[in-house]
């Protein structure tokens, strides 16, 4: 079974920092499940993200430092093989650095690479590959038994993950169908006002709504044919 952690991670994917001055109010929303509460985008966010993701479903952490990657590694319990969603931490700069990246496992690509389903990678929640050289190690939350499927790395639970990543695409449709219903509406208020202004701004919230709905289903994409390798 998947865990539920990991559904909620995937239903995020294509949230994605706001370029300038203005805040993604979700990524903002991440870091208040740490103790550091970043009122910004720009922060770092990898472990927020992992937070928010384990507190939504109900799986308790230490919020004092899960805004650090590599404090990952004291949570939970050891594994020394991963199953999809459990959680992944790496080192940046230097092995024996204080720097890291934390996510969820989602499987290998071709080239044997660990796909990581997190935020703050490429700026956004994707999956994105990491080499297994700058692996530190996986946990598991102490109050969830282990799952039955975790095997070897050669045999590591890409079927289980592409079975999910393969629905991810309609979960995110389904997820924001109702905002898509509400901005055509919008633009369908604009268009009935006939002036030249009113259908440039009908035309504009629809390509916008269009477009952010694609780069959702573009990274639940991603997730998929990535996973399935």
């Amino acid at each position: 079974m998947t865990p539920k952690w990991y559904q909620i991670a995937i239903a995020e994917l294509g949230q994605q920092e706001i370029a300038g001055t203005a805040h993604n109010p979700r990524i903002v929303a991440y870091h208040q499940a740490t103790g550091l509460r970043a009122q910004d985008d720009e922060t770092p966010w990898c472990g927020a993200f992992v937070a928010w993701c384990l507190g939504t479903a109900g799986i308790p952490y230490d919020k004092a430092s899960a805004a650090s990657a590599r404090s990952w590694l004291d949570w939970g319990r050891k594994l020394e093989h991963p199953t999809i969603g459990c959680v992944a931490v790496f080192w940046r700069g230097h092995r024996d650095g204080w720097q890291g990246h934390v996510g969820f496992y989602a499987g290998r690509d071709a080239q044997g690479r660990i796909l990581v389903l997190g935020g703050n990678q490429g700026n956004a929640v994707s999956v994105r590959p990491y080499s297994a050289d700058q692996l530190l190690g996986y946990r598991w939350p102490e109050n969830v038994p282990l799952p039955p499927d975790i095997q070897p790395l050669r045999q590591s639970g890409v079927v289980q993950g592409s079975t999910v990543a393969a629905a991810s695409g309609a979960a995110v449709i389904a997820d924001n169908l109702p905002m898509l219903v509400s901005n055509l509406e919008r633009a369908d208020g604009h268009l009935e006002a006939g002036t030249l202004f009113g259908v440039a701004i009908g035309l504009l919230i629809i390509a916008g709504a269009g477009w952010a709905l694609w780069q959702r289903i573009r990274a639940a994409r991603e997730l998929r044919d990535g996973v399935a390798r």
